[in-house]
């Protein structure tokens, strides 16, 4: 066992604590443009003449666009409200000339990445050519990428209040003096890294109500939160939100077996109308994730999704939880077929949504053979429609205990940690794990060399 004399002791500690200070944000600097390095920073002008900014980042994240010309500055945000590796933003109002911008990327670990300058020179509509899409030179400033700290806002910056609470959702009130773009983040009580999910409220332009209802939560569970808000000066804030928790499923209209539409059973989908992006993947509908969820790429009421079961299992219900953009991609009624014999098929019935606050559950009789069945939106907000979660059930077996009708009972609580998709970093919070791993390595060794010492 290592013995270190009080004096070694007193010399380890002076060394490692400034070796500390210095370290953590040094690798923080290298996370950050690894991350921006990786993320593909491109901006293309296409056939309309519209300018738009595009990156691919390495890990499901929300972005913030801040970008200046003539002195006038403007804040955009992606359409998506949830995080996705694909983003495009549309520059607005724009010129010919060079136009300034940097990015914000908000992490589920609570970092929240600010890209480097970036200057791009707008050719002159004359200029563009029609067939395809015009790449335009992106340079880069001196201004380096950077690990954001946001200031704490003040209650003259921005107002929040919780208004209603529900066992799978609750509705946020956020209004701010000036116009920002906003992320809140959230997670469960005690299980902040484990649980910690990213949403916002649909909007391009900088806003003042940021108000948004959170999806997806779990009966009975406290939550806590905190929102961060970029200001048109580029500046970064946060407020801290209340906590609140959400009252007990008491929902039990009916029942229902088993759900079978589950990857891990081995159901597959077959064919969909289309996705927004491998973050948005229609496999995450039967992932039995309600923190995930598939979104067609502005389908509306065309969007449909093909489940097949692997083998023929006779059924008596279905579960459908529509996503929501707030004004846009929620679906309100929806029609099932059985397609086992071919694409047409027999329908099974219309079904309508009352919200997009949880899972509803739909009975079907009676109860038939399928294997493959056929999800079609009928009526719907348009926009990139999709689905939380879509099950099916199976009938129920003799002495078998059944499921609760409504809610997302038979979904498995999971988190939403950020998983790397590039192949040096493959695990959930890789850049965290590496700042630590780092540190951990260089302190070993430097105690052990002082111990040689003394």
């Amino acid at each position: 066992m290592l013995s270190l004399s009080p004096y070694a002791l007193a010399i380890n500690i002076l060394l490692l604590y400034p070796c500390a200070l210095w370290i953590t944000p040094v690798i923080g600097q290298l996370a950050v443009q690894d991350f921006f390095t990786q993320s593909n920073v491109r901006v293309n002008v296409d056939q309309m003449g519209r300018l738009w900014l595009r990156l691919d980042t390495p890990e499901d994240v929300l972005c913030g666009l801040w970008y200046k010309q003539a002195n006038e500055s403007k804040l955009k945000a992606m359409e998506m409200i949830s995080p996705t590796t694909d983003h495009d933003v549309e520059l607005s109002s724009v010129s010919p000339g060079n136009v300034t911008f940097m990015g914000y990327a908000f992490l589920q670990g609570g970092e929240v990445y600010r890209s480097g300058e970036y200057v791009a020179t707008v050719p002159e509509s004359g200029s563009l050519v029609n067939e395809s899409l015009n790449l335009i030179t992106v340079e880069t400033r001196d201004v380096p990428p950077t690990v954001v700290t946001p200031q704490m806002a003040s209650q003259s910056d921005v107002t929040i209040a919780l208004q209603e609470v529900k066992s799978f959702s609750a509705s946020l009130s956020v209004v701010t003096t000036l116009p920002t773009i906003s992320t809140v983040r959230f997670w469960e009580s005690g299980k902040e890294a484990e649980t910690a999910r990213l949403l916002r409220k649909v909007h391009l332009e900088g806003v003042t109500d940021h108000s948004l209802t959170i999806q997806a939560l779990s009966p009975g569970v406290t939550y806590e939160g905190e929102l961060f808000l970029v200001l048109e000066s580029g500046s970064v804030i946060k407020s801290t939100l209340s906590s609140w928790t959400t009252p007990a499923d008491t929902n039990t209209e009916s029942e229902f077996g088993e759900n079978v539409a589950l990857l891990s059973l081995g159901a597959t989908v077959s064919s969909r109308s289309s996705v927004h992006s491998s973050g948005y993947d229609a496999t995450l509908a039967i992932d039995g994730m309600s923190s995930t969820q598939w979104s067609s790429s502005g389908d509306g009421n065309n969007a449909f999704l093909v489940i097949d079961l692997g083998s023929e299992i006779e059924i008596m219900g279905v579960g459908f939880w529509t996503r929501t953009m707030g004004t846009s991609a929620q679906i309100s009624q929806f029609q099932v077929s059985d397609v086992t014999e071919g694409t047409s098929g027999e329908v099974l019935g219309s079904f309508s949504l009352a919200d997009a606050d949880q899972l509803y559950r739909f009975a079907i009789s009676p109860a038939l053979s399928v294997r493959v069945l056929r999800f079609d939106v009928q009526e719907s907000s348009g926009g990139n429609t999709g689905a939380i979660s879509v099950e099916v059930y199976r009938v129920i077996p003799s002495g078998a205990t059944p499921t609760p009708a409504s809610g997302n009972m038979s979904l498995t609580p999971t988190t939403m940690a950020p998983t790397m998709t590039t192949p040096s970093m493959t695990n959930s919070g890789s850049y965290e794990s590496l700042s630590r791993f780092t540190f951990g390595l260089f302190a070993v060794v430097l105690t052990l060399w002082v111990n040689t010492i003394f």
